[in-house]
């Protein structure tokens, strides 16, 4: 399973996630700022490819409307901790 980095506009300012628990798949999530599209959220997540990625966004945010940027990441381990776990995720290991 790769991992992948990626960011996307929420549909609204409200960038948290519709559907909860997140599904399998998901090592994170969190804002990472506003502008007139609405929240940019970014993504840390395991999934075989990059529709893989789009899937999870899919199940977590109904109405969504498109994957902005996707890159594998390299990384074992998550961004640091300016990002902190959500209840609900993995623990930030490498599995």
């Amino acid at each position: 399973m790769k991992r992948w980095w990626f960011s996307w506009h929420g549909p609204e300012d409200d960038w948290r996630a519709v559907r909860w628990p997140p599904p399998d798949g998901w090592l994170g999530y969190w804002c990472s700022g506003y502008d007139d599209e609405g929240a940019t959220v970014v993504g840390w997540a395991e999934a075989e490819s990059e529709a893989g990625c789009v899937a999870l966004v899919k199940a977590s945010w109904p109405e969504w409307d498109g994957v902005w940027r996707i890159e594998p990441s390299e990384k074992p381990d998550p961004p640091g901790s300016r990002f902190p776990r959500a209840d609900g995720f993995p623990e930030w290991e490498n599995r």
